[in-house]
């Protein structure tokens, strides 16, 4: 199954500093190389398409056998045991910039309503962070996501629907109505985009919710190897939202071996300053629609589909699959084989099937 590869525009600075991508500019211009017959679209920029052979895959050494953190995949004493955090983040223009998302060690992202997406942001308790959010409220595809990790799902309030489902699921909750002290509002900001917790309160509230801590799943994971030789050129792909300042395009750095997020054209700025760089994203493909006149969006996330799977620079034509609530979901490449990760931050995007067909 080919590879969809394109070489990663130079980059341009703007006048307010921020990185945009050549083809932003000279689209009318330059025509990128695709594999395949797909039309892809970077950064606002349209690009001709013509075959060309695909790179093999990179084949890795996977032989350690040993225990791996379970959100990022490395190596671990075998006693070692973690609290695992689920923390919702709104994605809204009116709560940028964001705190705490490039921590994470593991982010899914979803539409809700306006198709602006939201976050659920995973940590443990082994990491120092300081300051996370905006937290906004919970919806029932990111319940179903949590209880899948067994984590501490951090929101405030919710829809009607997913309120009742963490209820009949068992979800472990962590409502900002109930448990004010583990949260603080800022001064700065204007309600509701002012609600931010910290790992220190996270971990407080893992005490009095949960207490034991389980035996955690876990996806396959290899060690990074960022310095193999003839790693692919770095390219892009652009992942559809709603077209208004919410479609996301990841930038692969082959010098890093690490996928770079942008959103409507810019490279996306946290809090810190920083930016968002990951080892690996996944896009899950399934079945969305709109319920209500809110916008509150039902998702498909138990069962399977279509996935595509970005890492070490290759693009991966694959499925994804959820057994049950209980379990995490699961990618597998086109021969059937679960993939192995990366070592590091992880990024899934849930998208529309329809919507990113040509992905």
């Amino acid at each position: 199954m080919p590879n969809k590869k394109k070489q990663s525009p130079d980059k341009k600075q703007g006048e307010n500093g921020t990185t945009f991508s050549a083809p932003f500019f000279l689209a009318s211009f330059i025509g990128i190389l695709l594999t395949g017959s797909a039309l892809w679209f970077v950064l606002g920029a349209s690009n001709d398409s013509v075959d060309e052979a695909a790179p093999d895959l990179i084949e890795f050494d996977v032989a350690y056998d040993g225990e791996r953190h379970p959100l990022s995949g490395a190596r671990i004493d075998g006693d070692e045991k973690f609290k695992l955090f689920a923390v919702m983040v709104e994605n809204s223009q009116d709560a940028w910039p964001l705190s705490g998302i490039e921590d994470a060690y593991l982010v899914y992202e979803a539409p809700v309503e306006g198709n602006i997406t939201r976050f659920m942001a995973l940590y443990s308790d082994d990491q120092e962070v300081d300051e996370v959010g905006p937290v906004r409220s919970a919806r029932p595809y990111y319940v179903d996501f949590a209880l899948g990790w067994d984590a501490l799902y951090t929101h405030v309030g919710g829809s009607p629907e997913a309120l009742d489902l963490i209820k009949e699921r068992g979800a472990w909750d962590f409502n900002e109505f109930f448990n004010g002290g583990s949260f603080w509002r800022s001064r700065s900001r204007s309600a509701p985009h002012n609600v931010y917790t910290e790992m220190s309160r996270l971990v407080k509230g893992w005490d009095s919710v949960v207490g034991e801590v389980p035996e955690y799943e876990s996806r396959l994971f290899k060690d990074d190897e960022p310095e193999v030789e003839d790693r692919p050129e770095s390219y892009d792909v652009e992942v559809e939202f709603n077209g208004y300042g919410y479609d996301v395009t990841w930038v692969y750095e082959p010098e890093t071996n690490e996928y770079v997020r942008y959103q409507a054209g810019r490279k996306y700025k946290l809090r810190s300053g920083a930016g968002i760089a990951v080892k690996n994203v996944a896009i899950m493909k399934t079945a969305t629609s709109v319920i209500d006149d809110v916008g509150r969006q039902k998702i498909t996330t138990v069962g399977g589909g279509d996935a595509v799977i970005l890492m070490d620079g290759q693009t991966i034509e694959g499925t994804w699959e959820t057994k049950s609530r209980s379990d995490i979901m699961r990618f597998y490449d086109g021969d059937g084989e679960e993939i192995i990760w990366n070592v590091g931050k992880s990024w899934i995007e849930v998208v529309d099937e329809d919507k990113n067909a040509d992905l």
